[in-house]
């Protein structure tokens, strides 16, 4: 910055100046000062005025010189407010200030975003090692001819669902760009959900209760479809083997809401897991005793309900089933009301 550019951004001392050395002829020809008197007190101000704006200006440009030359020789610029000392005017203890801050700002930022990069990466390898089971099943009937084709189906349904669940994390952030608000028939969805897992249902003879569902409720239905997908899943992911599987679906009206119960009879949580299972990562006792698990279901679950104005929670006892509670009030205020639509 050249000195120049100082004084013009600071046109205000100069207008200061200009009017004060425009009054002291007129205050010396009131007291009748001598000519002399006038030309020394205005050489004086123009001296002073000239010596403190480029003393100013020699400091701020040794100021910002000096952070130039940090930013410049510094590999890692976001460490410069590190480096720099304590500033001798408020200036420059607010330049110091707004820097440290987003730096702070910045370095947070990059703690999420290595987080969240962490976090994805171990959900694609665990996802990987899921899908494979699948694909090696599916691949090995095909190779054998084993002419299993119900068989087949349920093991390409388990990779779709795989690849949904994929899809939907890496979409689960910008959610509210990808939603449509409607009324949605209970009755129609879930047995649509049902219609569409009736291979793996059958494979392990599944009783399947669902009974007053005859209601409507506003939401997405591609979401909502997603989340009792995952829900339904993990019921039977997590089945007992020593009993006849049972999935019980219905619908409860309540003064201000209404919910849909899934409900099953497996394995359950324990009492002290309860709290954590929409945790993302989590996967419990369960998931760690011969059912490989990303953890990733029902953190999807707990995250898109928000996104929809849903609420959802878990009943379980353990080793007597769990029931997965989703409720949708009745007179919900959306942020999108410019998307409500009538079905």
């Amino acid at each position: 910055m050249s000195y120049g550019r100082f004084l013009k951004e600071h046109y205000i001392w100069i207008l200061i100046f200009l009017l004060l050395t425009s009054t002291i002829p007129v205050f010396c020809l009131i007291i009748d000062g001598s000519k002399w008197v006038i030309i020394y007190t205005v050489a004086a101000l123009v001296s002073c005025f000239f010596l403190g704006t480029f003393l100013e200006y020699r400091r701020e440009k040794r100021y910002f010189d000096r952070l130039s030359s940090m930013i410049r020789d510094t590999e890692q610029k976001y460490l410069v407010f590190e480096m720099l000392e304590e500033g001798n005017t408020r200036e420059e203890e607010l330049n110091r200030y707004f820097i440290e801050e987003m730096g702070r700002s910045m370095n947070e930022h990059i703690k999420e975003y290595s987080l969240n990069l962490s976090e994805y990466k171990d959900y694609i390898e665990a996802w990987v090692h899921e899908i494979k089971i699948p694909i090696a099943a599916a691949g090995m009937m095909v190779t054998n001819g084993a002419g299993d084709l119900k068989a087949l189906q349920r093991e390409l349904k388990n990779i779709e669902g795989y690849a949904e669940q994929a899809l939907f994390y890496a979409r689960s952030n910008t959610v509210e760009k990808d939603y449509l608000i409607k009324k949605i028939d209970l009755r129609e969805l879930v047995q649509n959900i049902i219609r569409d897992k009736r291979y793996t249902l059958r494979s392990i003879d599944a009783t399947i209760d669902l009974h007053d569902l005859d209601r409507e409720v506003l939401s997405d239905g591609k979401w909502l479809s997603f989340i009792l997908n995952q829900i339904i899943d993990n019921s039977i992911k997590y089945r007992r083997e020593d009993v006849p599987f049972k999935l019980e679906i219905y619908s409860e009206e309540n003064k201000d809401s209404r919910s849909l119960v899934i409900k099953d009879n497996g394995v359950g949580i324990k009492p002290a897991e309860l709290s954590r299972v929409f945790d993302k990562g989590f996967t419990g006792s369960n998931g760690r005793a011969g059912k490989k698990s990303t953890g990733i279901g029902l953190y999807l679950c707990r995250k898109l309900c928000l996104k929809l104005e849903h609420n959802i929670r878990i009943e379980s006892a353990e080793a007597e089933g769990s029931s997965v509670i989703i409720t949708f009030p009745l007179s919900s205020v959306y942020s999108f009301n410019d998307k409500l639509t009538e079905s």
